[in-house]
């Protein structure tokens, strides 16, 4: 007699928490994108004015979700400082998925 009561209040109790918990949580994984995405990553290089030498390298970071991503650039294995960059806005895709682009200007010697 113990146990059937007990049994029907830990069913109670788990289907209110299956009722009040797991169903939003399962809508909400229904309508939003909770996986991770990896960007594709292509860097370019266009040649700047040849009587001054060097060149313009953009690299271009697509098709990533989340939308917060750190992109650092490296020289010689090291870091490259922010303040080099032209940064552009972050854009969305149209798949739902993100885009950014960073430039910077070397020099001749540094090719």
């Amino acid at each position: 007699m113990m146990k059937s009561k007990i049994f029907a209040l830990y069913k109670m109790i788990f289907g209110t928490l299956h009722k009040d918990m797991w169903e939003p949580a399962h809508l909400l994984k229904q309508h939003f994108n909770c996986s991770k995405v990896k960007p594709r990553v292509r860097l370019m290089k266009q040649q700047l004015n040849p009587h001054s030498g060097g060149a313009r390298l953009t690299c271009l970071a697509t098709g990533f979700y989340p939308r917060h991503i750190n992109m650092t650039l490296l020289k010689d294995g090291q870091g490259m400082p922010e303040h080099l960059f032209t940064v552009d806005d972050l854009l969305p895709n149209a798949d739902g998925t993100y885009q950014m682009r960073k430039t910077v200007e070397i020099s001749e010697e540094e090719l």
